[in-house]
């Protein structure tokens, strides 16, 4: 029966009583001023000496006796048909256990897979790819998105290469652009990006009788076990995935890749264990990016300032896939009373697209804060004025005050005005995200006879900390440290959990995890107050025992467990649904500040303010991590990162960390990290996710501070400094 309450709910200045019904057996969230003892603290990663030390196994060390290595044949064409294969002569290498020919004859993109071999040795496996004998049909391609969306262009998809995702309208535009005192339009484009995560992607599959297991570098341990049983035909139940840490994945890894039926297939085709690990060449061709995007914005707003009206023409590609959305973000940033979006996909010979941390919004953000900077300009207003008169969110208000002291937004001239080669320049951009969570995940906590607590949940811990969350949460409602307590996790053998994307899984798993603790809370009490004889409320619980208070009386855990006949007290809760809250979406801004050498075109982000909410911080330790992630990786897109494609031969040029750039160390700015105190409700722990509303303003803010600093708009990103040096002279010959 769900139990109605009062939570204080807000933020500082704006707290108010909201009445709300929580779950049945969920427990009342923690106050927001309590001051907890474990949840909250900078606890460092439980797992953290396992990963400094080697300890910790990733799916690239593991090693079975027996294992055979798997390499793939890919086809070098972006458009090909196969005509003829032969695989007599790899089956006859005296190393080769198993060779495998894909069902799918033709290939849309250069490195789709044809076929796999596992022998003894990668070297074997991969000599042997040489040995098949491959006749393909080249036909028409096309991997430039332009070229795509012309009539006659090669088709990706028989329905044709371009397709409206996204189409809406309100009020009207047309009215309200002829009303505003001020209208721009600008284009903005984004290239494709890639994931680049530390750990590549990679399966290893063991068959023993009807029951595979595979240890695979996955974010989303139970969609793997589905796709994978339904890939083979085999029941779930008999498909076991394992997870046990995770070098990343950034959205790459949510869902599964062919690296893991390839792998699975060849193991019951030789009888014995199958690795196969993709190389990063082939992990940057075939396991997702981010798609590109080509956005054209017209934004009207009356003399003041008030948006009036915005027009949202986009269209990317995703290559062989699509999501190619850019504009979700546009509603919860800014208010526009009238509003116009038509997006598209285009589909190209090219590797596919996949979630990738905030899919669209990075883009999208990109080319809002952008054309919002741009009309403030031409009305002659303070840019970060404009957006605190437009945004509907009190939380962001805020922290744009406090970004704004913090980074000196006061020193912020008009565009291009620094003098010398060296300028100077400032940027502002916001983000918003529900990252409030999702029912469902269960979570296991358990007494063993010696009195040690075990958390048990299957969800994966990605490099995020999750493991330190729940042993923090958990410990608080035990009143034990988080040392004491040990988290297993990334098992479909496990309770279930939900995939690690979407910010979802601190929100949606650390409620579960203290519901449980509570429970075996609860019933630790009841148990002692009938063996002491004490009431409930003269009952305490800490330090692996129950205290009566103000007595030397106590009961410890390890004697209740071995009193069950299993030696061992364990209990289980569900993550239930949000209940009533003040803000489900994650509000933040950035600011950036940054240099800019007109003579040899280089920029150089030199500070970087983040100011962010996330409900309930559980661990600042971790939670800082997570936003000077999303910080890093959102320079790294504002100034280096692109795929290049050769669209003469639809082959990626780039595929390799040589030449595929990301930002290095020497490249880091000073970052400095303002968490946002709001008290947000909707979970028994208050949490809301921080992982993609931390990199969503980034490139926006860099783009924005540079421009600034040139009094030029760079329209393309990456902003390299040959854009930088054209732009420069582009807009010196218009002055002429």
């Amino acid at each position: 029966m769900a139990k109605k309450t009062k939570l204080k709910l807000g933020f500082p200045g704006h707290f108010k009583q909201v009445a709300v019904s929580l779950p049945a057996g969920d427990p009342v969230p923690w106050e927001f001023d309590a001051d907890l003892k474990v949840v909250g603290k900078r606890v460092p990663r439980v797992d953290g000496p396992d990963k400094v030390s080697g300890k910790a196994r990733y799916t690239f060390d593991l090693r079975l006796p027996g294992m055979l290595h798997a390499a793939v044949l890919r086809c070098p064409h972006p458009h090909a048909r196969l005509r003829r294969i032969d695989t007599s002569k790899a089956k006859a290498h005296p190393e080769v256990r198993a060779v495998l020919v894909m069902e799918e004859k033709e290939y849309r993109f250069a490195g789709a897979e044809v076929a796999a071999v596992a022998a003894t040795t990668l070297a074997a496996a991969r000599q042997a790819l040489g040995l098949i004998e491959v006749q393909y049909e080249k036909l028409p391609f096309v991997t430039d998105p332009d070229l795509a969306r012309r009539p006659g262009a090669p088709k990706v998809r028989t329905e044709g290469n371009v397709e409206v995702s996204l189409e809406t309208r309100r009020g009207s535009v047309e009215t309200a652009f002829r009303e505003a005192d001020a209208v721009v339009e600008l284009t903005i484009r984004t290239p494709v990006a890639l994931h680049t995560c530390l750990e590549g992607h990679g399966s290893l599959a063991r068959w023993e009788g009807d029951l595979l297991t595979v240890w695979d570098s996955t974010q989303a341990v139970f969609d793997v076990r589905d796709s994978l049983a339904r890939a083979l035909k085999h029941p779930p139940e008999n498909v076991r995935i394992i997870k046990d840490h995770a070098g990343g994945g950034f959205g790459s890894k949510l869902q599964m890749w062919s690296q893991t039926p390839i792998a699975a297939r060849l193991a019951k085709l030789a009888g014995a264990p199958v690795r196969l690990l993709l190389s990063r060449h082939e992990d940057f061709l075939c396991t997702g990016n981010r798609h590109s995007s080509v956005q054209t914005l017209k934004l009207g707003a009356s003399r003041d300032g008030t948006f009036k009206a915005i027009s949202w023409r986009a269209y990317g590609t995703g290559g062989i896939e699509g999501g190619a959305e850019t504009s979700r973000a546009v509603d919860g940033l800014y208010r526009f009373p009238n509003l116009e979006v038509h997006e598209e996909n285009v589909y190209t010979h090219a590797g596919p697209a996949c979630p990738m941390r905030a899919p669209g919004h990075v883009q999208g953000v990109v080319a809002l804060e952008a054309a919002i900077d741009t009309l403030s300009e031409k009305l002659g207003l303070d840019p970060l004025e404009v957006r605190l008169k437009n945004d509907p969110s009190e939380i962001r208000k805020a922290e744009l005050s406090v970004g704004a002291e913090r980074i000196g937004w006061s020193r912020r001239g008009p565009s291009g005005s620094n003098p010398g080669a060296r300028k100077r320049g400032l940027g502002v951009a916001g983000t918003t995200w529900d990252g409030s969570g999702l029912p469902g995940p269960e979570v296991e906590v358990s007494i063993g006879a010696g009195g040690e607590v075990t958390a048990t949940c299957g969800t994966q811990d990605i490099g995020t900390g999750t493991r330190t969350i729940l042993a923090q949460v958990v410990a608080e409602e035990l009143g034990i440290s988080a040392a004491e307590v040990t988290v297993r996790l990334g098992d479909s053998y496990f309770p279930y959990s939900i995939l690690s994307g979407g910010s979802l899984t601190a929100a949606s798993v650390t409620p579960a995890a203290r519901a449980a603790a509570a429970k075996a809370r609860a019933s630790l009490l009841r148990f002692a107050s009938k063996e002491l004889g004490d009431k409930l409320e003269d009952l305490e619980c800490s330090d692996h025992q129950i205290r009566v208070r103000g007595s030397n009386r106590s009961l410890s855990w390890e004697h209740m467990a071995q009193d069950t006949p299993s030696g061992r007290l364990s209990f289980k809760a569900e993550r239930q649904g949000n209940f009533a809250g003040f803000e489900p979406a994650a509000a933040g801004c950035q600011f950036a500040e940054v240099e800019v050498d007109t003579d040899t075109g280089e920029v150089r982000v030199v500070k970087v303010v983040a100011v962010h909410d996330s409900g309930r911080i559980l661990n600042p330790l971790l939670w800082e991590s997570q936003v000077n992630g999303g910080v890093i990786q959102g320079i790294s897109f504002a100034l280096l990162e692109q795929r290049v494609i050769d669209h003469r031969y639809g082959t990626v040029l780039n595929a390799d960390m040589e030449t595929y750039k990301v930002l290095g160390a020497l490249e880091v700015p000073e970052i400095e990290i303002i968490p946002f105190p709001v008290a947000a409700g909707f979970n028994n722990t208050q949490v809301i996710g921080i992982g993609e509303p931390a990199i969503i303003p980034t490139a926006a803010a860099v783009a924005n501070a540079v421009a600034n600093a040139l009094g030029v708009r760079i329209g393309e990103l990456p902003i390299t400094p040959d854009r930088v040096l054209g732009a420069l002279e582009s807009h010196a010959k218009g002055r002429r």
